[in-house]
């Protein structure tokens, strides 16, 4: 008996610390392929294996005609400048933004998967490019794992959190598969943190302007936009990191000009309304906390803000993943985890600031100020997600810390796996009751035929123009940044004999 109870009580210690043991290691060889898989079965389960209903809520106007038109294109071999229907871009003031030149929507998915639209239809495409994405963002979050040496514990809430908050399954159940760039965001707070760690160089710059690149062409053009904002914001706060932030941001706006300049086209002539944030503090809150299913959604849309619906509000996390998040935040401040450190006083004012945007009308002022690109983003709400993403990961990192300098006996670690079994509850219930499979709660069908959503391209020098015009900026930017980058990396020097 005594055997079991050791055997047990060094399985939940080898489960909360990264310890170098057979026990952890075999834990870890089993645990983290298991968490993965679990992961990798809910997405698919979510979107139905691919059973997706591409003709309800903001399916067939979002995403599933420009499909189509990539889908045609594929497979007739041609380059999609237009498409013979044209495309919703955004509603404005009642009345659609179309376009039939087909690159120059801004947050149509161009990622070099869109290859197996050739031999795959739309359904299944979204749900292997989904897993896809998924497969690269648990990448990421090992990497972070490994480096910042999270324990399994540690790591499996983060891991939940991340990748099953409101946030992202709402979006994602919606229909803005463009989310699915949410993903790779893990690598973005490694960067991030590589550079508050010190590594300013012309090389950080690269990555980053490579990964804001992939975001883009993944489709998460709000995601391209508030990730500029916040180094824009992290350079004007923190002078020590300006001259590398800002770079970055410049080299990525140029870098991403053969998607920018032909939108410019279009967006240019857009006369979108700001449809503000949260309305309350305590909205924000109810956002985070309370599991509000899609046929509540009707009921929950409020007066001041009348086109914007709950998806735009839902956080959720529960109030155990608050708990998670937000006290480990105020212990690691309070207890100075970070106190050596540059993370928290780097990141809290651009994160403050984003937050502050999220709120009511505060970001209504620089939406009108007609800003390119900074005037792509209407719904506030949207800004919170980037506070969110760092709380969640330095809320992980404090936590490991705290349990290496707090030991705690065998009553409390079960008390925290008795927590993460809540939390892990509290998500999968939120997951369940968005899954697609529920969409016909909220929308009715509406016919898509692909013989509308085809490749018709026809004679348009200025838009062929701006595609050629931006093309050659991205190139000559990307080379210029490369051979910057090689410049400035240490030259090997031969051994001495």
């Amino acid at each position: 008996m005594k055997t079991i109870v050791a055997f047990f009580q060094d399985t939940l210690r080898a489960w909360y610390f990264p310890e170098n043991t057979w026990l952890a290691r075999w834990l870890e060889r089993i645990w983290l392929p298991g968490l993965y898989l679990i992961g990798l079965f809910q997405w698919a389960d979510f979107l139905d294996w691919g059973r997706i209903p591409l003709g309800m809520a903001d399916w067939p106007t979002v995403v599933t005609p420009r499909l189509f038109v990539l889908q045609d294109a594929l497979r007739k071999g041609l380059f999609p400048l237009h498409s013979l229907k044209p495309i919703l871009m955004f509603i404005s003031n009642g009345t659609e933004g179309i376009t039939d030149r087909f690159l120059a929507i801004p947050d149509i998915i161009l990622s070099p998967q869109i290859l197996l639209l050739k031999v795959i239809d739309p359904g299944i495409f979204l749900l292997v490019d989904l897993l896809l994405l998924y497969s690269l963002g648990f990448l990421g979050l090992n990497l972070i794992r490994r480096k910042y040496a999270l324990g399994l514990g540690v790591f499996s809430a983060l891991f939940l959190l991340f990748n099953f908050n409101g946030h992202i399954v709402d979006h994602l159940f919606i229909g803005h598969a463009t989310w699915f760039s949410y993903f790779l965001l893990p690598y973005f707070v490694l960067l991030v943190l590589e550079l508050l760690e010190g590594h300013e160089e012309w090389g950080w710059a690269l990555k980053v302007s490579l990964l804001l690149l992939a975001i883009l062409l993944q489709g998460g053009i709000h995601q391209y936009i508030q990730l500029l904002m916040f180094l824009g914001l992290l350079g004007l706060f923190a002078a020590q990191f300006r001259k590398t932030s800002w770079t970055a941001v410049g080299f990525s706006v140029l870098i991403a000009a053969f998607r920018i300049v032909p939108s410019s086209l279009v967006s240019s002539n857009a006369n979108l309304e700001f449809l503000g944030g949260f309305t309350t503090f305590n909205e924000a809150l109810r956002g985070l906390t309370s599991l509000v299913e899609p046929a509540q959604v009707a009921g929950n849309i409020s007066r001041l803000n009348p086109y914007v619906a709950w998806w735009e509000f839902d956080y959720y996390v529960g109030w155990m993943g608050l708990a998670f998040v937000a006290g480990l935040l105020f212990l690691g401040w309070r207890l100075k985890v970070f106190s050596t450190s540059p993370y928290g006083r780097a990141i809290l004012a651009p994160a403050l600031v984003l937050a502050l945007f999220s709120v009511g009308r505060l970001y209504k002022p620089v939406f009108l100020l007609h800003i390119p690109l900074l005037d792509g983003e209407r719904v506030g709400s949207r800004f919170l997600f980037i506070p969110f993403l760092f709380a969640l990961f330095l809320a992980a990192l404090a936590g490991q810390r705290l349990l290496e300098r707090y030991p705690i006996k065998a009553d409390g670690q079960l008390f925290l796996l008795g927590a993460f079994l809540v939390l892990f509850n509290d998500l999968q219930q939120h997951l369940e009751s968005w899954g697609i499979d529920r969409l016909s709660v909220i929308s009715d069908v509406k016919q898509v035929d692909p013989a509308l959503w085809v490749v018709a391209n026809h004679a348009d020098p200025i838009y062929q123009v701006a595609l050629i015009a931006g093309g050659a900026i991205s190139v000559a930017s990307l080379a210029v940044l490369w051979w910057l980058s090689a410049q400035a990396r240490p030259s090997p020097t031969l051994a001495e004999p």
